[in-house]
């Protein structure tokens, strides 16, 4: 019984690569910017779709879909950078599929073909530098200095008080601003006058 399973498995899988078989690709040369002819034959139905996808992650993102073609062969500028790996991903109607062996890209003097990704990438390394951007390298600007506000100049004459100053017990000083005498500067030489007159009729 077993030995029966083992022969049923073997042939089963014989059969599923035979099928498989029947759908194939012809593998091509690939050259930077030069047109490639990919075909393919065996037991598919049209259209057939066909990427290309990195060897070594085939079931990673796609690099190029060349889209569905209802004949056997295919024509495509290779606009991927030399030295890349590639293989080509087929699928018929019924959901079939083909898958070339592993290329590598041959490099070529021609490189105008090639997408915006591709020679973004080649220029990765490049610093980029901004426009328009402040200089932050510069010295730093001295504040400046505050200006000074003018001294603030009285030009209104002085006004002198011409209000009387008691004299007397409350004020027995003189008064600076008053020009005339007062009655304490006058008090004195008339005292003194008085007293020289009464001494000369004695």
């Amino acid at each position: 019984m077993f030995p029966t399973l083992i022969s049923v498995a073997l042939l089963t899988s014989l059969a599923i690569k035979g099928a498989r078989a029947d759908f194939n690709v012809t593998t091509p040369t690939l050259v930077q910017c030069q047109p490639a002819t990919l075909t393919w034959s065996g037991n598919y139905i049209a259209p057939v779709n066909v990427i290309i996808v990195p060897s070594d992650d085939e079931c990673g993102d796609e690099l190029a879909d060349l889209g569905d073609f209802n004949a056997s062969s295919a024509t495509w500028t290779v606009n991927i950078p030399a030295g890349q790996s590639v293989t080509f991903s087929l699928q018929d109607a019924k959901g079939d599929e083909a898958w070339s062996a592993p290329i590598t890209i041959q490099g070529s003097s021609a490189d105008s073909c090639l997408n915006s990704t591709s020679a973004a990438n080649s220029t990765s390394g490049l610093p980029t530098s901004a426009s328009g951007g402040a200089n932050t390298t510069g010295s730093a600007e001295a504040p400046e200095s505050p200006v000074a506000s003018p001294p603030v100049v009285n030009d209104a004459p002085a006004t002198t008080s011409n209000a009387a100053v008691p004299v007397g017990a409350a004020n027995t000083g003189d008064n600076p601003t008053s020009a005339g005498f007062t009655i304490h500067q006058l008090s004195i030489p008339v005292m003194i006058f008085s007293m020289l007159a009464a001494f000369t009729l004695f």
